[in-house]
């Protein structure tokens, strides 16, 4: 088991006598930074995680660009697989029985499942636990005896966007909880603070980064909320150098900020940090779009990924912008015209069944070709070309609701594409291609509204995650459970 320093000198010494196969179990952050380590010192690895995703601490559709990184570097990933048996298998290696019946040979094998509270000393001494056996502090860390206090792993927290009970084993807040302890004990106050589990990791050349509460998270507390996924640069993109972010908000109806997630090769750290100083202060998504962050083209843009965030979400709020979940793909009125607006080339290698090519530089010239009594969906490889398009596209007052859907393989939707070209954001990405789609249907039936005036419906997803994008903003997908909130002001301009 990995837990202290010395753990890890003894993992040093077994892979400098020799060691050349790993079995990693839990794809947390402990378990993926010790995939990395491994990797790079010759081991043939593989991360086995019950979870249905590698970094569980990350919503599914955020999660993938780190299991295919992991993939890239030649670790074996077995996702929704436990070990049920490790054995010796002579020769001084182990043989780790998996739950799917296959068996896998190592000559180290690393737990890193996770942590749960050491707070065995704290009850036998009568210290009052909380329902998952962490100790339970007050607002200056003293336990249920006050000359005792607690700080750390071992304490439970309080969520600072739920304000419900948590456990969040980080060093960051385990610091300050000491500093607010020592502060206490001489007289100088000492408040513990709410607990966002701000957290980052580097997975060889991806970095991923979590502040506020996720989705799952979110679902499962019963907290209304929107999500909004962009995918910009972490620079200037004419600035040598651009790579694309992955940048997931959260926030309620109200414009409140609950959580973000972000993936990318740079800038997602300090992406990161000032959306979790943003949900500290209190601000609101139309405050991202209004803060004033440092720019040059060699750090940023002029319109930063965060500035970006608040006004994506912004314009969701006030019905300017109306998304649509992929699901509705899966629902789509059998009347609706599939436009597809890439190059004929491009249309050739693969295009979803159904659909008509126009492209888009030949779009205006060709407006006669679309029915204008009739839904329409615009798609692209990016969203780059569809989402500018889609209102010379629709010449009627049907409500345009921007959508794009990364498939985790080109079999998920349509036809499959060998040898495609990826799309502007894919290429730049290293992702694959994606299908963009801008809607332009009015959704189907009512559903009750919230103080915002925006509908809450729900529709089936297939069982893959997938992603929706309108060029530069996106919307997530759960694969169990597809969530649509589509802004009932747009509904009722249709």
């Amino acid at each position: 088991m990995l837990r202290t320093v010395p753990d890890v000198d003894i993992l040093r010494d077994l892979v400098d006598g020799g060691a050349r196969r790993a079995v990693i179990v839990g794809a947390g952050f402990i378990g993926l930074e010790s995939a990395e380590a491994l990797r790079h010192r010759g081991l043939a690895v593989t991360l086995v995680e019950l979870a249905g995703q590698v970094l569980p601490a990350l919503d599914p559709e955020m999660a993938r660009s780190i299991e295919l990184e992991l993939l890239r570097a030649g670790v074996a990933v077995r996702l929704g697989t436990s070990v049920t048996a490790l054995r010796e298998a002579g020769g001084g290696t182990v043989a780790a029985d998996l739950s799917d019946g296959s068996q896998v040979l190592a000559d180290l094998v690393l737990l890193a499942a996770g942590v749960r509270p050491e707070t065995s000393l704290a009850a036998a001494a009568g210290l009052a636990l909380g329902a998952r056996g962490a100790l339970l502090v007050d607002e200056h860390l003293r336990t249920s005896v006050p000359s005792i206090y607690g700080v750390g792993d071992a304490i439970q927290v309080t969520d600072a966007v739920t304000g419900g009970p948590a456990l969040v084993p980080l060093a960051g807040p385990a610091s300050r909880q000491g500093r607010a302890a020592a502060d206490h004990l001489f007289g100088r106050g000492g408040r513990r603070s709410p607990v966002l589990g701000t957290a980052i990791v580097r997975v060889f050349g991806t970095v991923a980064a979590t502040t506020g509460t996720g989705e799952k998270a979110l679902r499962a507390a019963g907290i209304p909320h929107h999500a909004v996924h962009l995918h910009p640069d972490s620079h200037a993109g004419y600035y040598p150098g651009a790579r694309p972010l992955h940048l997931k908000l959260l926030f309620t109806p109200g414009g409140r900020i609950l959580g973000a997630q972000a993936t990318g090769a740079d800038g997602v750290d300090k992406r990161i940090d000032v959306i979790a100083t943003a949900i500290r202060a209190g601000l609101t998504v139309d405050d991202l779009a209004g803060l004033d962050l440092a720019y040059s083209p060699p750090f940023g843009s002029a319109k930063d990924p965060v500035n970006l965030a608040g006004m994506v979400a912004g314009n969701l709020l006030t019905g300017t912008l109306a998304l649509w979940r992929p699901g509705d793909l899966l629902h789509a009125d059998p009347q609706a015209v599939l436009l597809d607006v890439r190059s004929a080339a491009e249309f050739g290698s693969g295009h979803l069944p159904g659909a008509r090519n126009i492209p888009h530089t030949e779009l205006r010239q060709r407006l006669g070709e679309i029915p204008p009594d009739r839904p329409l969906l615009v798609y692209c490889a990016s969203g780059f070309r569809s989402y500018p398009r889609a209102p010379a596209a629709a010449p009627t007052r049907l409500a345009r609701r921007p959508l794009a859907v990364r498939r985790p393989d080109h079999a998920a939707t349509g036809t499959p594409r060998p040898g495609t070209r990826p799309g502007r954001a894919g290429r730049r990405a290293g992702r694959d291609p994606a299908v963009t789609a801008t809607v332009t249907a009015p959704p189907g039936g009512t559903a009750p509204e919230d103080d915002r005036g925006h509908q809450h419906r729900h529709c089936s997803a297939r069982d893959r995650s997938y992603l929706a994008t309108d060029g530069q903003a996106t919307l997530a997908v759960d694969p169990q459970r597809d969530t649509d909130r589509v802004p009932a002001a747009a509904a009722r301009a249709a």
